[in-house]
């Protein structure tokens, strides 16, 4: 039993209520036996006490509410200011990278990582600075940070790029990027008494590249190093070497007057152009074309139209794979019926495309708009405005997507340039698209990430020319493998392609000359064949008094030939030829007035002839070698004024000679 007013448990017996005193009725308790309080011990429904639960129940719910309210705003104002902090460390680092503050945007970016992991933007821009500045372990934690705070979709996006520079190279700076230029760039070039015009769409390879601030050029080294500061007008090439028009003319002592035109020597030497010392006319390698279903080089043209038959000994098919145009008729043809001139204006004006020959074939189809050179395996190609790299069958292994990569192109060397792509060299290749450089190397792989530097050059000896933040400098890959026989051994200023072959078993070829078994075994037979037509032709333009000497100068068993030229005392020079492949080649002149040719003074032991000439009573003694298949002289001595009683230099070792006209030496 319960007491109706405040609750308490009663006995039975209770007649008052023990805890507030209240009286039992007695009608209450036979209703609480009747309502089962015995054996249910339900209390009676106090009401003023419902009341106050109610009203405590409310006041903490409103409590409870207003807490959650709280709770709510509190972290809706933490997430706003952690998203303005976000926000701010992406665009501080922005904003750093834009100034070129490197280090203080590397901080920003990591400072918004830790803020708000699961975002991607600070992940990629932190990456991309890491690829840029060749920090590729950086990068790749980065790349595993991002794969355990990104959701996965995010994070496999990421993960996709870095298979792209997964064969980023590391490199060094050879030249901090501190040189400011307008321009720095190669010129189209080569030895044409070496390569046919289809070996030559290219640069090319040497160890200065142009340099251009304002309206003043100059020559820089691959150490950053002006030739001689910026002292040229202009810079073009003429066969093999840079020929450049000085700001202001020198005095030329062999002519005697002043002189504006040099050219850089293969010795590093700016000599006055009236040094220079080739003839291209008779000497050079022609150019292929393909015609009727077959290969024709335009010395056969030549043949044919001025019966130059001495001339078809310069006919050698190239090593390494060839772009060709077709033409319906042959060059002598257009040229006897007046529709062209010269080679390069027949080559223009045919409308078929470029296709390329390899060997004894061809390997395409004439589809190709422009085709460069084969270097390091590969052929730039244009396609519809696009350029890409192809292999001698034609195999597309670098993407026909990019733009022109060289703006100096000009294979007449004239004054008119044109768009084109460089080649690739020592295995790499630099490329542009929408203003973004990148590198690849001859597979196609990444090298340098699109958008590090701001313009890259091609590589030579392992190093090459960047742009960077407006300035160059120069970088050496480390990874780079430099081509001894065929890129670095060559004088620094002639042509180099590669050799396709260099790695194929058995093959013995060098890049530019015969097999060594061809040098140790020329036969008086050949010697015939190849110089003979030489000698006719020296007979036949300047009269038969014109003479020759034959001699091994560089002790490689081949006998170079030197050959006297002109009309006169004034123009005499000796033409020097040596054999390769089977054919004549030409190497270099020297003076040929009133000079008379020794062995060394131990009679012939050293790798060296030794000229002397004497006229008017002055006597120049000089060394005369061959360096990488180039001509090399050093004066040993010269007199002015020698004496009637006096002696001119001689030994007891001369050269043999003869007329043009008494072939016996060649036997």
């Amino acid at each position: 039993m319960y007491c109706r007013k405040c609750g308490a448990r009663m006995s039975e017996q209770d007649r008052f209520c023990p805890e507030c005193g209240t009286e039992v009725l007695k009608e209450t308790a036979q209703q609480d036996e009747l309502n089962g309080f015995p054996g249910n011990e339900q209390p009676q429904e106090n009401p003023q006490m419902n009341k106050k639960t109610v009203i405590w129940i409310w006041i903490l719910a409103a409590w409870i509410l207003l807490i959650a309210i709280g709770i709510s705003a509190f972290f809706i104002v933490k997430g706003q200011h952690v998203k303005k902090q976000y926000q701010s460390s992406l665009e501080t680092g922005d904003q750093y990278l834009e100034n070129l503050d490197y280090e203080k945007a590397e901080d920003a970016y990591l400072q918004a990582i830790k803020i708000s992991p699961k975002e991607k933007e600070p992940y990629e821009k932190l990456i991309q600075y890491y690829v840029d500045h060749n920090e590729i372990d950086k990068a790749k934690k980065i790349v595993k940070k991002a794969k355990k705070n990104l959701p996965k979709s995010e994070s496999k996006k990421i993960e996709e790029k870095q298979k792209e520079w997964g064969n980023l190279e590391e490199y060094t700076w050879v030249v901090e990027p501190t040189i400011e230029a307008d321009e720095i760039y190669y010129l189209q070039g080569g030895d044409f008494f070496e390569y046919s015009a289809n070996e030559m769409r290219r640069q090319m390879d040497s160890k200065y590249a142009v340099i251009k601030k304002g309206d003043s050029y100059g020559l820089i080294g691959m150490d950053g190093k002006l030739l001689e500061g910026m002292a040229y007008k202009s810079v073009k090439t003429e066969n093999k070497y840079y020929s450049v028009i000085l700001k202001e003319e020198k005095y030329d002592i062999e002519k005697g007057d002043m002189e504006q035109l040099y050219y850089l020597n293969d010795s590093d030497e700016m000599i006055p152009g009236s040094s220079l010392i080739g003839d291209p006319e008779f000497a050079e390698k022609g150019m292929y074309y393909y015609t009727s279903n077959e290969i024709r080089n335009s010395i056969e043209d030549e043949i044919e139209l001025y019966d130059r038959e001495w001339r078809k000994n310069y006919i050698s098919m190239p090593e390494v794979a060839i772009p060709v145009k077709e033409t319906k008729e042959t060059m002598a043809d257009e040229i006897t019926e007046g529709k062209t001139e010269d080679r390069y204006e027949f080559i223009d004006s045919s409308d078929s495309g470029y296709g390329i020959w390899d060997e004894d074939k061809m390997t395409t189809k004439f589809i190709y708009d422009e085709c460069g050179s084969e270097s390091s395996g590969l052929l730039a190609v244009e396609k519809d405005g696009k350029w890409g790299y192809v292999n001698d069958q034609g195999k597309v292994m670098i993407p026909i997507e990019y733009d022109a990569s060289w703006k100096h192109y000009n294979e007449t060397n004239g004054d008119k340039e044109k768009e084109f792509c460089y080649a690739a060299t020592e295995g790499y290749v630099p490329l542009v698209k929408d203003g973004k450089w990148e590198m690849r190397n001859s597979k196609g792989d990444l090298v340098i990430p699109s958008g590090a530097f701001e313009e890259i050059l091609p590589v030579y000896d392992g190093k090459c020319w960047v742009k960077k933040d407006g300035k160059w400098g120069i970088l050496k890959l480390e990874n780079a493998k430099i081509d001894k026989d065929s890129e670095k051994e060559d004088s620094s200023d002639t042509q180099k392609v590669s050799n396709k072959n260099a790695d194929k078993p058995g093959n013995t070829k060098k890049e530019n000359g015969s097999s060594q078994d061809d040098k140790k075994t020329i036969s008086s037979e050949t010697y015939q064949k190849v110089y003979g037509p030489l000698l006719d032709q020296a007979g036949n333009e300047y009269g038969q008094y014109m003479d020759y000497f034959l001699y091994d100068i560089d002790k490689d068993g081949v006998k170079e030939l030197l050959l006297l030229n002109g009309t006169c005392e004034a123009d005499y020079v000796y033409k020097i030829y040596t054999i390769s492949n089977g054919s004549a080649r030409y190497i270099d002149e020297v003076n040929g007035s009133c000079v008379m040719f020794y062995e060394d003074e131990n009679g012939g032991t050293e790798k060296y002839i030794i000229s002397v000439q004497a006229r008017m009573g002055c006597e120049r003694v000089s060394k005369i070698w061959l360096k990488d298949g180039k001509v090399s002289t050093e004066e040993i001595s010269y007199k002015e004024d020698v004496g009637i009683d006096e002696d001119y230099y001689s030994n007891p070792y001369p050269l043999d000679y003869a007329d043009v006209t008494d072939k016996s030496l060649l036997k």
